[in-house]
C-alpha cells in the first residue's frame, strides 16, 4: 500500500543539501557574530541543566552527538537569543538558521561563550574539574567553569588565578579538555533554498519521531503564526483572557479548532491532507464560537473561570456543538448545561478516555435537537457512577 503526501507543506526541495563540517569553535564564532540565527517556526527551548551537561560530556569524549542541519539565507538586524540572553546584533548577508540541532548548537554557545545569563538561570553554568577529569554542575576549588574553555585568552586567564596553577598536570588536563571541546567536528547540511515551506516541512518532519513536538508545536512550525486559513493560536488565547475567563494552553486550543473543523482533535496535525486542511475554519469564526462557548459557560453552566470546568475536555465539545449551532436555543442551551454537569458526575468528560472524547463529538451532527439528545443519552445520569474517593490536597 503506498501512501501519499499530498498537502501543501510538503513541498519539496529544488536542489539537495550541501555536507559540511563546522567545528565547535567555528560555531561559537558565528553565533557570537550574529550569523546563527533561529527561525520562527522552531520550538521553545526544553532542555534541562542534565541534558547540556551530556552534550558537553559527550563532545569531550569525542562521541558522535548527531548532525545539524541550517538554512542559509540573509537576516536582519535585530535581536538574538543565545540560551536566555537577548544580545543585538547587524545584518547578515550569509546566516545559518537552524531547521535542526537547536538544543545542541544552544547548549554550546550558552555555556561556552562569555554572555552572561539572566539572574538565577543555572541551565547553562557548567565546570569541568581538573583532578577528577569530567564535567559537574557545581563548582569547588578544582574546577574550571566551562565559560572559561570557550577561548584561549579565558582560559589564560583562569589558569593565573587558579590555586593549582604550579600543578602541570592539572593545567594539562584544562587545555587539553579546551582543544577537545573546540575542535571538535560535528557533520551538517546546509539548504540553500528560497521556499520557506519546504523548510517548515523538513522541521516538522524531522520532529515528528523521537522526541516529537506537541501537536500545536507542528501546526506553528507548518504554518507560522498565522497557520491555516489565518488561524492564530495566540490570537485565539487572546480571546478568552480578554473574557476574563482564563487562558488554556495552546494545545487544548488547538483542539477546539480541529473540532469546529470537523477534523479529528486527536490526530497529528501533519497528518492532515490538503483537503482537511482547506475544510479548517477561519479566524472570524473561531474567535466567534470561542466566545459562544465561554458565554454559554459563563451565563448557561455557572462556570466564571476556565479553572472550575469539571473537565478540560469539554471545551473541545462545546467548540463542535457551537460551530455547528451557534443559534442553539433557549431550551438546548438549558440541556447543554445539564449534559455538561451531568458528564462530570458520571465521568464521562474523562480527557484521558480518547475514544470517549470522539464518540460525542460523533454525536453532533444532523439537527440540534437530535445532537442534545444524543448527548444526553452519552451521560445518562442513571447509569452507576464512578466511585469517588475524597482525599486531603493543599
Amino acid at each position: 500500500m503506498s501512501v501519499q503526501h499530498t498537502s501543501p507543506p510538503y513541498q519539496p526541495l529544488q536542489s539537495s543539501p550541501t555536507a559540511r563540517t563546522f567545528t565547535v569553535r567555528q560555531l561559537l564564532a558565528l553565533a557570537e557574530a550574529g550569523r546563527i540565527r533561529v527561525p520562527e517556526f522552531q520550538r521553545p527551548l526544553r532542555w534541562r541543566q542534565a541534558q547540556n551537561l551530556e552534550l558537553l560530556d559527550s563532545v569531550w569524549r569525542n562521541y558522535p552527538i548527531g548532525s545539524l542541519l541550517f538554512w542559509n539565507r540573509r537576516a536582519d538586524p535585530g535581536e538574538i537569543q543565545i540560551g536566555a540572553a537577548r544580545i543585538s546584533v547587524g545584518e547578515q548577508a550569509s546566516a545559518f538558521w537552524v531547521v535542526d540541532g537547536q538544543q545542541r548548537v544552544t547548549a554550546l554557545a550558552a555555556s561556552l561563550l562569555d554572555i552572561a545569563q539572566p539572574p538565577g538561570e543555572k541551565r547553562w553554568e557548567l565546570y569541568f574539574d581538573v583532578e577528577a577529569p569530567g564535567f559537574s554542575t557545581s563548582s569547588s576549588s578544582t574546577t574550571i567553569p566551562v565559560r572559561a574553555l570557550g577561548s584561549l585568552m579565558r582560559l589564560g586567564r583562569h589558569l593565573q588565578s587558579a590555586i593549582w596553577a604550579d600543578n602541570e598536570d592539572w593545567v594539562a588536563r584544562a587545555e587539553l579538555a579546551q582543544q577537545r571541546l573546540l575542535d571538535y567536528e560535528i557533520p551538517a547540511y546546509v539548504v540553500e533554498a528560497d521556499d520557506e515551506g519546504a523548510l517548515k516541512a523538513i522541521f516538522a518532519r524531522l520532529n515528528s519521531t523521537g522526541a516529537r513536538m506537541r501537536s500545536e508545536e507542528v501546526f506553528h512550525a507548518l504554518f507560522g503564526s498565522h497557520g491555516a486559513q489565518g488561524l492564530d493560536l495566540s490570537a485565539l488565547q487572546q480571546v478568552f483572557e480578554s473574557s476574563e475567563f482564563g487562558t488554556p494552553s495552546r494545545a487544548d486550543v488547538l483542539k477546539m479548532v480541529l473540532a469546529m473543523s470537523r477534523q479529528d482533535p486527536t490526530n497529528r496535525v501533519e497528518r492532515f491532507s490538503e483537503k482537511d486542511l482547506a475544510e479548517f475554519v477561519n479566524q472570524d469564526t473561531a474567535e466567534e464560537t470561542i466566545r459562544l462557548v465561554i458565554d454559554f459557560l459563563k451565563l448557561e453552566a455557572g462556570v466564571p473561570h476556565l479553572r472550575l470546568i469539571p473537565y478540560p475536555v469539554v471545551l473541545t465539545i462545546l467548540a463542535r456543538w457551537f460551530r455547528e449551532f451557534p443559534d442553539t436555543s433557549a431550551w438546548n442551551r438549558r440541556r447543554l448545561g445539564w449534559w455538561l454537569w451531568a458528564g462530570a458526575a458520571t465521568a464521562a468528560h474523562q480527557r484521558a478516555e480518547v475514544s470517549k472524547l470522539r464518540e460525542q463529538l460523533r454525536l453532533i451532527d444532523g439537527d440540534e435537537a437530535t445532537s442534545m439528545d444524543r448527548l444526553l443519552r452519552a451521560v445518562d445520569p442513571t447509569k452507576e457512577l464512578p466511585q469517588w474517593e475524597l482525599k486531603r490536597f493543599n
